[in-house]
């Protein structure tokens, strides 16, 4: 070269001159090849530079080191380094650390070409010019941004939109499972989808607005195993190639959580809307928060009408309002439960409505709403009110069973004397008439006896298969007469209505009551109308029915178009005594004498009436099980003379005794009596072969009649029983004892007496002679 000397005649090895510049030199320099950019030396100026060891620095090709200020490192930097004017100093040219931060250098290229490699020297210099604050504030910020490029728990990512990873973080590489963030950038994105459709989607819609922020959608892990993600990416365009840059985090706990959340809150909707009962959440102002589906329709409202709104708001002012609205107040203030029960309006009718109101507190113990639970208890009430009234009923039968046990007892005595006097007396008209007129007001009160005891259910009763539709029939005839004429009849009757097991005579009794009161019932006339018809309660009609039960029965119903009763008489209508009509026109016991008439036939009765629109009552008795039996064509009580018999007469009421004693002697018995129970077990001992039959009252002190029964099944076995009784052998339940032969109610005239005696003595030698 012109001006400098020949290498081959300097004082020293050129080799190893080169090799002491190369290494000594304050310049960073790097050798490389420049057919493939790789690097093939540098110098310890440049590794410094370079901020990487040497194996470092020789791993990675002259192109990707360097590039143009300002511009992205393209892939063919190469090609700037082999324009011809490389080879003067240029100063817009990036070095790109190891470290990751990019300092702005001057370079300078030689390449000299060989036969064997063409080798190029680059030579590097940090730019002066740069005022070293700077430098370092943009090494800090360059430091910083990796740090929080590496170090973020978001998994950060560059990729083609191909799906080539051109970098991402170790927290990508974890959320997506692979080992390492090496083995991420050898992977594609695509492999990260189930469904490339989806991939598709999304680059669309990325497309169209250049970033999507908080898409949420499913992807899989390097293992296969689903998971759920939140992105936010953009698409940037560089040097006219689409590349994705952004970050993704894994919510799949989240989104089970939310799965599980909705889940239970589907539950506890499913429950809410479910409950029979009515549902309220208020805040601490009062307003609705939530309300379920029977709340809603007990109010007549819907949820959107009631949220939001405080009870002042949706509905007129009451007293029943603003005492919910206190209550519900006390329960902020106090925290406590408080129950209460009013009658609300549901639906345009009054009913009465149990509520409970809850404070509801978060979890730091604050009260911040009130929970309210409410029970439509309308049904439990009257039910409440059957049962109040069964139990009175019960207890006034009770009363009027004493008291007419007494009194059928006197009631024996003075019409069993008076029966008996005049079978005797054939003078004395005057007198005759007198006591005639005694006995008449006996049986009088024998009839007032018998009513007494029919609200005990305790009168003598003869059940028997009864048709319905002839008792119907029958008091129709009987009672027409007393109907004024502008009052229509009407039968209804069922074709081959069912038999009913009943006393004829009880059940016209309360036929011709019923009719009698609607009769009152309608003063300017109008209709009754009787209908008959077979009924099997189903299970509504059971649970709103406290008396009725499962079965078989026969209805009636009579029905007027009268004035109708109101509300709180209707409650009393059955009670004995209680009566709406004038002093003097009714006694209260009609009504009284019907409930208790089907009580005593194991039936129940219903009654419905409205203002100006009538009255109905509906009596609904069992059906008949029993086989109808055909009388007997030639039975009867005997004519012939009696055969010297010996009664034994056991009653407490020392009267009685003297009584019957009498009576039977008179008609040719022989007769002994005892006091109670106890002495005529003394008597039969000592005359068990003589005494033929047993007049046995029901109710004795110390022995009952019915204890005195089941100590003859051991003392007397084969002695026939006639009981005594103003009891029946129904409410006495006596039908398991089979030495009673019949029944002779109480008061009882002597005639009657006789009958029976005669009658169950002539069976049992009937009986004996066919044996």
């Amino acid at each position: 070269m012109d001006g400098y000397p020949e290498m081959n005649s300097l004082p020293c090895d050129p080799v190893e001159l080169a090799r002491t510049l190369f290494v000594d030199s304050a310049d960073a320099i790097f050798l490389f090849d420049s057919n493939s950019g790789q690097i093939l030396d540098a110098n310890p100026a440049a590794l410094e530079l370079a901020a990487g060891s040497r194996e470092q620095v020789l791993t990675v090709g002259i192109g990707a080191l360097v590039g143009v200020a300002g511009l992205p490192i393209p892939a063919n930097a190469l090609d700037l380094l082999r324009q011809p004017d490389a080879g003067r100093d240029r100063d817009d040219f990036l070095l790109c650390r190891h470290d990751g931060i990019s300092v702005p250098v001057r370079i300078s290229v030689v390449v000299f070409p060989s036969a064997k490699k063409s080798v190029g020297l680059l030579r590097a210099t940090r730019r002066s010019q740069q005022p070293q604050h700077l430098e370092d504030a943009l090494r800090l910020s360059e430091k910083h941004y990796r740090q929080l490029w590496y170090g973020n728990l978001a998994g950060g990512f560059r990729a083609w939109t191909d799906g080539r990873i051109l970098d991402c973080n170790d927290s990508f590489a974890r959320l997506f499972g692979f080992a390492s963030r090496e083995e991420a950038l050898k992977r594609s994105t695509t492999d990260l989808y189930f469904d490339l459709a989806v991939r598709a989607e999304f680059l669309a819609r990325l497309r169209d607005h250049r970033f999507l922020a908080n898409y949420e959608m499913q992807m899989r892990r390097a293992d296969g195993a689903p998971i759920c993600v939140l992105e936010n990416v953009s698409l940037l365009t560089e040097d006219g190639q689409e590349i994705l840059e952004g970050t993704i985090i894994d919510i799949s706990e989240r989104k089970r959580i939310e799965e599980a959340l909705r889940a239970s809150e589907n539950n506890y909707r499913t429950l809410i809307n479910h409950l029979d009962q009515a549902i309220f959440l208020k805040d601490r102002e009062l307003r609705y928060v939530a309300v379920n589906p029977v709340f809603c329709a007990g109010v007549g409202k819907t949820e959107g009408e009631l949220r939001g709104k405080t009870i002042a708001e949706l509905f007129p002012a009451h007293a029943v309002i603003e005492r919910s609205r206190e209550i519900e107040k006390r329960v902020l203030e106090r925290g406590c439960s408080i129950e209460t029960e009013d009658v609300f309006k549901i639906r345009g009718q009054p009913r009465n409505v149990r509520v409970n109101r809850t404070p509801v507190k978060a979890p730091d113990g604050t009260v911040v709403g009130v929970l309210g639970i409410c029970w439509d208890v309308t049904e439990q009430r009257e039910l409440e009110a059957q049962v109040r009234h069964v139990q009175k009923m019960e207890a006034i039968g009770q009363l009027a069973g004493g008291i007419a046990h007494d009194f059928n007892n006197l009631l024996t005595i003075m019409l069993g004397n008076l029966s008996y006097f005049l079978a005797q007396s054939g003078n004395e008209q005057f007198g005759l008439d007198l006591i005639r007129n005694a006995e008449r007001a006996g049986l009088r009160a024998a009839e007032l006896t018998q009513t007494l005891l029919g609200f005990s259910r305790r009168a003598a009763v003869a059940m028997v298969p009864v048709d319905l539709n002839q008792a119907v029939a029958e008091v129709v005839r009987l009672t027409r007469s007393s109907l004024p004429p502008n009052i229509e009849i009407d039968v209804q009757a069922e074709p081959n209505l069912w038999l009913v097991e009943a006393d004829a005579g009880h059940v016209d009794q309360a036929l011709t009551n019923l009719t009698l009161n609607a009769r009152d019932a309608m003063p300017a006339g109008g209709k009754i109308t009787y209908r008959t018809s077979h009924f099997r309660p189903d299970q509504e009609y059971l649970a709103s029915h406290v008396e009725a039960r499962p079965g078989e029965f026969v209805r009636m119903r009579i029905e007027d178009t009268g004035a109708g009763i109101a509300p709180d008489v209707r409650d009393r209508i059955f009670e004995p005594f209680f009566t709406t009509k004038e002093k003097g026109k009714g006694t209260g016991l009609g009504l009284a004498v019907v409930f208790s008439i089907v009580k005593q036939h194991r039936g129940w009765i219903v009654c419905e009436s409205a203002l100006a629109h009538g009255t109905a009552f509906e009596l609904f008795l069992p059906r008949c099980t029993t086989p109808v039996v055909e009388p007997a064509k030639n039975g009867g009580a005997p004519t012939a003379a009696p055969l010297r018999e010996t009664i034994l007469v056991v009653d407490d009421e020392a009267m009685i005794r003297q009584l019957a004693k009498t009576i039977l002697l008179r008609a040719g018995y022989q007769v002994l009596v005892a006091e109670n129970g106890a002495v005529a077990l003394e008597v039969l001992r000592e005359h068990s072969h003589q005494v033929a039959l047993i007049v046995l009252d029901a109710v004795m002190p110390r022995l009952s009649g019915r204890d005195t029964l089941g100590e003859l099944a051991r003392v007397a076995p084969d002695v026939a029983v006639l009981f005594s009784s103003g009891y029946s052998t129904e409410q006495m339940g006596l039908h398991e004892f089979p030495q009673i032969r019949a029944l002779l109610p109480k008061p009882y005239r002597a005639e009657q007496l006789v009958d029976k005696v005669a009658e169950i003595l002539h069976e049992a030698r009937r009986t004996s002679s066919q044996s």
